[in-house]
C-alpha cells in the first residue's frame, strides 16, 4: 500500500520549487530591462539598442512625438564632436519650425547659436508677411566682414582700400571719425570700383594729419 504522507511530501516539494522558480525568473525580468536588437521591435518605455540605422518610410508623416512636458517631443543626442544631434535632409526645406514664441531657439554657451553656411546662395534670410513685421532684430553688437576703418595719411587726399569684395550694386557709406578744426577737410566721396574690388576715399583737401575713416559696405 502507498505511503501517502510521502506522496504528499513529494508533492508540496515539487509545487514550492516551481513557485521558487517563478519568484527567480519573475526578479529577473524586472531586474534586467528588456532591450531591441537589430531584426527586434521597438519596444515602448525602454532602453533599444541597434546597429544598424532604424528606417521608416511612410507615405504621410514617418514618426511624430506628442509630449506634454519642459522637454522637446523629440530629442536627438550625438556624442561625436563632429556630428549632428539632429540632422534634417530635403531638396526643398530641411527644417520646418513652427512655434507661437519662437519658431526656433538655439542656444550656445560658447559658440554660434545659429550657424548657416551656403555655396552659391543665401546663408541666412530674414522676411516678414507683412511690412509692419521686422526681418532682422539684434540685440547686441553686430560684427560685418565689409567694413572697418581706413587712415588716409597727413598731407593725402585720398587713399584706396583694396580686397572688399565689391559689385556692381555695392554702395560704401562713409565718415570721418575725427574733426579737423580751422582746416576745413571733411570726406568728400567714397567711390567704388567693383573690377578691382577696392574703393576709393577722398577727401575735400590734403589731410593736415592723419585722419580716420570708418566704413561699410551694403549689398
Amino acid at each position: 500500500m502507498p505511503d501517502l504522507n510521502r506522496e504528499t511530501s513529494r508533492r508540496a516539494l515539487i509545487a514550492g520549487a516551481a513557485a521558487g522558480a517563478a519568484v527567480i525568473a519573475a526578479d529577473a525580468v524586472r531586474a534586467a530591462p528588456a532591450q531591441a536588437a537589430d531584426g527586434d521591435p521597438l519596444i515602448l518605455g525602454r532602453d533599444n539598442e541597434a546597429i544598424n540605422t532604424t528606417v521608416i518610410n511612410g507615405k504621410e508623416t514617418a514618426l511624430k512625438g506628442i509630449s506634454s512636458t519642459d522637454d522637446g517631443a523629440l530629442v536627438g543626442e550625438n556624442r561625436s564632436q563632429d556630428g549632428y544631434g539632429v540632422r534634417a535632409t530635403s531638396p526643398y526645406i530641411g527644417v520646418n519650425a513652427i512655434g507661437d514664441t519662437y519658431g526656433v531657439y538655439a542656444v550656445s554657451d560658447y559658440g554660434r547659436g545659429i550657424f548657416g553656411l551656403t555655396y552659391d546662395g543665401i546663408a541666412l534670410s530674414a522676411q516678414t508677411a507683412v511690412p509692419e513685421g521686422t526681418a532682422l532684430q539684434v540685440d547686441g553688437t553686430a560684427k560685418f566682414s565689409r567694413s572697418g576703418i581706413a587712415i588716409v595719411p597727413s598731407g593725402q587726399k585720398e587713399i584706396r582700400v583694396a580686397g572688399v569684395l565689391l559689385s556692381a550694386t555695392s554702395i560704401v557709406l562713409a565718415t570721418m571719425q575725427q574733426y579737423r578744426s580751422g582746416s576745413g577737410v571733411s570726406l568728400r566721396a567714397a567711390i567704388p570700383d567693383p573690377a578691382t574690388n577696392s574703393f576709393k576715399l577722398r577727401l575735400t583737401d590734403r589731410a593736415p594729419e592723419d585722419t580716420k575713416v570708418g566704413w561699410f559696405i551694403v549689398n
